[in-house]
């Protein structure tokens, strides 16, 4: 699985890992699994909350790439990309890699973010 990931473009790893965040948070909030997998309704929203500084088809190619490799179920509307989820495949490997080591998981994500050029630096 970590080959799968690693195969990801780097734009695609940055925003599954933020995807994957944002479930951290959840679940640590209380929302059932169920509804923790659910990321965002359309394209934009995702775009506004992980990648504001990229263009909306940009971000859709992104979002496009992690369904096509199994890492998020969503639908299409106007050939953009709605009802985003994480798939199973995306939380077996956010579960098996980084288990209890949230922090890794963070060390990982910030890693991702430096080698992005139109990323703001936290």
């Amino acid at each position: 699985m970590n080959k799968e990931f690693k195969d990801l473009t780097k734009n695609s790893q940055y925003l599954l890992t933020q995807m994957l965040k944002k479930y951290h948070r959840q679940i640590k909030d209380g929302k059932a699994k169920h509804q923790a997998i659910y990321i965002n309704r359309t394209a934009w929203d995702t775009k506004k909350d992980f990648m504001p500084s990229y263009d909306l088809e940009d971000v859709n190619t992104f979002l496009n790439e992690l369904q096509h490799n199994g890492f998020i179920n969503c639908n299409y509307g106007s050939n953009f990309a709605v009802d985003i989820t994480l798939s199973n495949k995306s939380l077996e490997w956010y579960d098996h890699r980084f288990r209890d080591n949230f922090n890794e998981f963070l060390d990982l994500a910030n890693k991702i973010k430096n080698l992005i050029p139109k990323l703001p630096n936290p």
